[in-house]
């Protein structure tokens, strides 16, 4: 609750232009405290865009990033309190202390997702300013929307036990010194332009070890084997640098976890559902750019899971269940790369039910649906406009939903599995590069041609006998593991030539996007290696088929594969 004020306490300063919400006293003395470090105290206004399905999602995805860039001191209103559905948008109102000028605070603020305009404007001097003959007739309660709350000082510990204007207790001598945490604030745009010149050492990198094995292959000398010797510590000094950069930029999961809890608590009432949130994983880290682009897809499929996974009470004790079901939300580092699971308990996703959902909607015909297979069939989910709600509510049956999170995994090099058991449960397991500015990618030759796939979108690579691909209806396809997979010749979606394919054994490399995989064939598979992604600048522009460029070891470059296109022009699900 806001403080109360007696009689005689200083009325709020009337301050023009933005919404102002009143200050609480802990909030001022933060104040304070970041003047005296140097720092501006900015009114940031946002008003999010219409078309935003979940508004306090939204706004604490926006909070989180103002955080990054300096202090949020107070947040009006609470991201809690605000709806989940679209309409009119709330005006977001932040205290901010940075170092940025407002024009600069709102030209960043005005860059993120979902906002449709943003302003900033300076605190004024006299709203920084405290009337402590006022103050010391103030009661103080805690502010519910106060981001940080202020330290325990003698100014105003115990402020509430004591009667105006008496004395300060005595300072206790703390029970042990605690070391303080040594920190400073760096801008985004700092640690972005360090990343690209770490980038740029990478190449070198790779193109110092290039000429070592070159030159060790044709002299035995002293000097060839210090060569090397320098090569190979450069190559560790390197590595441990961009690891370095990427940790600076990285932040913990639980920013984003935190939002759950409540999300769910409220979904579950609003259901009659009884359910257990687990999280685990919360530490993991993730690059600061890409927990902001995670946080719709993640709601979706947590919104998904808990009304249409998980049961009612009544229908799980039916069925021999608990009545309360589980929901486990669950982060962890695997090979490079972080790796997010949806689990519940709950009935799983019926493959009958999909497939005749798809064809009562005219997604497919039923021709086609007598040809799926069940996991064809479970991945109807990510179809657009595919829905298996009863009715149209708040939470499901509007059309949108999973094939959102599916064009968002998409855009950021991520795949999508499900696993589905019926009366068992549903898993759905997110694949996401640690960082997007450097990347692993597998080199492969087509007709004498270095092209890179990004290892993120490679489920596998296989070697299978030439008579094993077929054609099915002009397509020619794969069966892997039971799975129909559709095969595409790279040297036929961007037109290099090559000689007709004779070989007995053809290596096919099985790439994904979302819930869909494509084998590609191609002539030579060289290995993976680092590297950094390279726009290939105004003058060429964007190219189908291709995300960006790289320069390898001999100085050569090689085009980076953009695997969503390949899935466009191939039709492949």
């Amino acid at each position: 609750m806001p403080a109360r004020r007696r009689r005689g306490a200083s009325a709020p300063v009337a301050a023009p232009g933005l919404k102002r919400p009143a200050l609480s006293l802990s909030i001022r003395l933060h104040m304070k405290s970041a003047l005296e470090q140097g720092l501006r105290l900015s009114w940031v206004s946002v008003r999010l865009s219409p078309d935003c399905f979940i508004q306090g999602a939204r706004a604490y995805v926006i909070q989180t990033m103002l955080a990054e860039w300096g202090e949020v001191l107070l947040a009006s209103p609470d991201y809690e309190s605000i709806g989940e559905s679209g309409g009119d948008s709330p005006e977001l109102t932040y205290l901010y202390a940075g170092t940025q000028e407002p024009s600069e605070l709102a030209a960043m603020t005005a860059g993120l997702a979902d906002v449709a305009s943003a302003q900033a404007e300076p605190v004024l001097p006299e709203e920084a300013e405290m009337d402590y003959r006022a103050l010391e007739h103030e009661e103080v309660s805690p502010s519910p929307v106060a981001v940080t709350a202020a330290p325990a000082t003698a100014a105003n510990a115990g402020r509430s036990d004591r009667q105006p204007a008496s004395p300060p207790p005595a300072p206790q001598p703390p029970a042990a010194a605690k070391p303080k945490a040594q920190t400073i604030r760096v801008s985004v745009e700092r640690l972005d332009d360090l990343m690209n010149l770490v980038g740029e050492l990478v190449i070198d990198q790779t193109r110092i070890q290039q000429v070592a094995r070159t030159q060790r292959r044709r002299f035995q000398d002293d000097s060839v084997g210090e060569l090397g010797h320098i090569a190979d510590h450069l190559s560790r000094i390197i590595g441990d640098l961009q690891e370095s950069v990427m940790k600076a930029r990285m932040l913990p999961i639980e920013q984003l976890m935190g939002r759950f809890p409540r999300m769910i608590r409220d979904l579950s009432r609003d259901l009659g559902k009884e359910l257990e949130l687990v999280m685990e994983g919360q530490d993991t880290e993730l690059d600061r750019t890409l927990i902001e682009e995670i946080a719709d897809p993640l709601i979706h499929l947590i919104r998904n899971a808990v009304d249409h996974g998980l049961e009612l009470p009544e229908v799980r004790e039916r069925a021999g269940k608990p009545r309360q079901g589980i929901l486990r939300i669950k982060a962890a580092h695997e090979d490079n790369q972080v790796v997010i699971y949806v689990e519940d308990d709950g009935a799983g996703i019926d493959p009958a039910k999909m497939r005749s959902s798809a064809v009562a909607k005219g997604i497919i015909t039923q021709e086609e649906a007598d040809a799926l297979g069940d996991r064809e069939a479970i991945d109807l989910i990510f179809r657009p406009g595919f829905s298996t709600a009863q009715r149209v509510s708040d939470v499901s049956g509007r059309g949108v939903g999973m094939d959102i999170v599916a064009s968002h995994l998409e855009k950021l090099n991520g795949m999508i599995d499900i696993r589905s058991e019926l009366g068992r449960g549903t898993t759905f397991k997110i694949k996401l590069p640690l960082t997007l500015a450097i990347i692993v990618g597998l080199l492969v030759k087509c007709n004498g041609q270095t092209l890179i796939i990004p290892m993120n979108n490679i489920a596998e690579i296989v070697r299978v006998p030439a008579e094993e691909i077929r054609s099915v209806r002009g397509q020619p396809v794969v069966l892997i593991r039971n799975q129909v997979i559709p095969v595409a010749d790279i040297r036929d979606r961007f037109g290099v030539a090559g000689a007709n394919d004779s070989r007995k054994q053809i290596p096919l490399v099985i790439i994904g996007s979302a819930e869909k995989r494509l084998a590609l064939t191609v002539d030579e598979l060289i290995g993976n290696q680092e590297i950094v992604i390279k726009s290939l600048g105004s003058y060429i522009g964007k190219v189908e088929g291709i995300a960006g460029a790289t320069i390898l070891g001999d100085g050569s470059v090689a085009l980076i594969l953009e695997i969503s296109a390949l899935f466009a022009r191939t039709g492949a699900r």
